[in-house]
């Protein structure tokens, strides 16, 4: 690959502090942006020998930032119905997922979501994990490095943490997770601020999202979400607050003075996945939004327009469309901790670069228009997924003319569909009753494109003709335990023994890439 690349004649949003957007040429030398450039000629002429990557037609993001992602939520979205807190089929998949599956089986589901993650132009992920012993973070770990994603991966229990103490992959990040509240104790709230101090990881709080979690945290601590973590000095330290929903007294007040985002997963919120945070509350206290895609498909296109409609909705909105970019970009990357890496297209940072195809969506004038604020809503209300034609991480593409080109897509279905088609086959078994073989193949064949919950949000929404009913979260083991949680509607068993995978390479070229 060529070490110096100059991408031309595309119109460029650099989500930096200045908002700059228009016509621009990007110098890349290795792995970062080396100059930002008004005209291309006179960077060709100092560097005859670079790759010219011709970007007319194109606009040019950062690459996203994914704040929280549940990678499993991609082969079970199939599952998803309008009153799925009573849906017995998704219990059972979320049971076999969390307690039966094995590594293999993990690897497939994560590295599908991944990949898919990358095609939509997200260049960096944080995987929110769950509690089974090592196995998920293996698994997890494995398919970031196979998709070639930078992340961010929670750690649910001991095991996962020795097991992170040991491994060492630059691309990869670690975070500490909190106990959910039916867990929580002063002990490990202290003993994984310790662990993640020890070992400079932020901590990942999923507190207060829910009424029941709240009276949870009022009964045991007499205390808010926010007023905890104040108390015992945890918003001190670096924290990833997601889906933090109930307040009380000053904490929009205190949470505002330290500058720390709050991540929400609008699109899955919308298809009430997830509850719909306070969002006139949270920016009229000057509180910034990151935004995460937490239980379905990831789409940062989609869940920016979402996050315009649930701000239209309490009458907070429109964002100004920079503003909006910025949530999934530069505020995304200041919430874990990579922003000076990544999030934003300026000299110095790494060259991660999403760019879209805008010639079929008739969008010509966007590349004359300045300051591109109009031009700039209308793009972020149509684009979608599949006009992502070409992803770049750290100064090379993976993907290109909208394929990847590190793994065949025809293995990737192949794969994913064997998968669903096992998850759903357990999902549809019972005592009583076994859905017939021709519905397991439709199962297996139908994605509807809809974000489902997870096992933890499923709880409070079985009450009948309850609007108000919101979901819930799981017991989670303390930190530092390694204990497997129990399981309701599955029995108990131990995963069998993780098994590795070879990578089997296959790479897909373009007509004009350069070697």
């Amino acid at each position: 690959m060529a070490e110096i690349k100059i991408i031309r004649d595309g119109v460029v949003v650099t989500c930096d502090p200045q908002r700059r957007a228009g016509p621009m040429c990007i110098l890349v030398k290795r792995d970062r942006i080396a100059e930002i450039l008004p005209e291309a000629e006179v960077a060709i002429a100092r560097f005859p020998e670079a790759e010219v990557i011709d970007a007319a037609g194109r606009v040019i993001f950062p690459g996203f930032i994914d704040a929280f992602y549940q990678g499993e939520s991609f082969i079970l979205r199939h599952l998803t119905s309008a009153r799925w807190g009573r849906n017995p089929q998704l219990r059972r998949a979320l049971a076999y997922i969390h307690g039966q599956a094995d590594k293999e089986q993990l690897l497939l589901a994560y590295r599908a979501a991944y990949f898919s993650a990358l095609k939509s132009g997200i260049t960096f992920l944080a995987e929110s994990g769950f509690d089974n012993l090592d196995l998920p973070l293996e698994a997890a770990r494995a398919a970031l490095r196979r998709s070639d994603l930078k992340g961010m991966i929670a750690l649910r229990n001991g095991d996962q943490i020795e097991n992170a103490k040991r491994s060492a992959v630059p691309s990869i990040m670690y975070a500490c997770a909190l106990p959910a509240e039916e867990e929580l104790t002063v002990y490990n709230l202290q003993s994984s601020l310790r662990i993640a101090q020890d070992q400079h990881w932020p901590l990942h709080v999923r507190l207060g999202v829910t009424r029941k979690g709240h009276e949870i945290l009022k009964r045991n601590f007499q205390k808010s979400a926010v007023q905890i973590l104040q108390e015992y000095g945890l918003l001190h330290h670096r924290i990833h607050l997601v889906h933090l929903n109930n307040f009380e007294g000053d904490d929009l007040e205190v949470l505002a003075r330290t500058g720390i985002p709050v991540i929400v997963g609008p699109q899955a919120a919308l298809m009430g996945a997830v509850p719909a945070p306070p969002l006139a509350q949270i920016l009229s206290a000057g509180i910034s939004l990151a935004l995460g895609t937490s239980w379905g498909l990831p789409d940062p296109f989609g869940n920016m327009r979402a996050l315009q409609l649930l701000t239209n909705a309490v009458g907070a909105g429109p964002l100004d469309p920079f503003e909006l970019l910025a949530t999934h970009t530069i505020v995304g990357a200041r919430t874990l901790g990579v922003d000076q890496e990544t999030g934003s297209i300026e000299v110095g940072k790494k060259a991660d670069l999403a760019i879209v195809d805008v010639e079929d969506i008739r969008i010509q004038h966007l590349r004359r228009a300045l300051p591109l604020r109009s031009s700039l809503s209308t793009l972020l209300e149509e684009l979608t997924p599949s006009h992502v034609s070409d992803v770049m991480i750290n100064g090379e593409f993976f993907v290109r003319r909208g394929e990847i080109m590190t793994y065949a897509d025809e293995d990737l279905r192949r794969e994913t569909n064997g998968l669903i088609k096992t998850v759903s086959e357990k999902a549809g078994e019972d005592q009583e009753h076994r859905i017939p073989e021709t519905g397991r193949r439709r199962q297996a064949q139908i994605l509807p494109l809809v974000p489902t919950p997870r096992e933890e949000d499923i709880a409070e929404a079985e009450v009948e003709h309850a609007p108000e009913a919101e979901p819930s979260e799981e017991p989670t083991t303390p930190a530092g335990t390694g204990a497997k949680p129990a399981n309701q509607d599955e029995p108990e068993n131990l995963p069998p023994k993780p098994v590795e995978l070879p990578k089997n390479v296959k790479r897909v070229f373009g007509e004009d890439d350069v070697a």
